[in-house]
């Protein structure tokens, strides 16, 4: 697995590079060029995707027996969507002072480190105080009567779901 990994990271450079390397002709193979080395940043880059599958095998091999990381893991995807949300990323940069530039000292370094500490720990108590709302509401009879309904609804059009 980690073969594959190190694979699609190497296939991405090559890539990378070969654009670069042909930008220097001009003409249309520098617009060629250009889009080549822009297609190696994307998400959606199917190298990166390949990659993106690699991982989640990776980890899906991991056996982790630690009720504390377990915890925390199960938080992790709910801060990421807190803290990239369009409209709190901005704010959180601005209010931060993460967004000033060039780093201009190695205490950037430092304080960048502190900043995504700060993040991680308040989005992860937001989100914990989500789940326990969730669960709260999860666990009254009214959500699951709505539920028996919906399941019903659902049964009735003939659709097979396993509950």
């Amino acid at each position: 697995m980690y073969l594959f990994i190190f694979s699609c990271a190497i296939l991405n450079l090559l890539l990378y590079r070969f654009g670069e390397s042909i930008i220097s002709y001009g003409g249309f193979l520098e617009e060629i060029g250009n889009n080549i080395v822009s297609v190696t940043f994307v998400y959606s880059n199917s190298i990166v995707v390949l990659q993106s599958i690699f991982y989640f095998c990776l980890f899906e091999t991991f056996n982790i027996k630690s009720k504390i990381i377990n915890r925390v893991a199960s938080l992790v995807f709910g801060i990421y969507l807190i803290h990239d949300h369009r409209q709190i990323r901005p704010l959180l940069y601005s209010v931060l002072k993460i967004n000033n530039g060039p780093i201009s000292s190695y205490n950037f370094i430092w304080y960048i480190f502190a900043m995504s500490l700060l993040i991680f720990v308040v989005c992860c108590i937001i989100e914990w105080i989500r789940q326990v709302i969730f669960k709260f509401i999860y666990n009254r009879k009214i959500s699951e009567e709505f539920r028996k309904k919906c399941r019903g609804w659902i049964d009735s059009m003939g659709l097979e779901i396993n509950w």
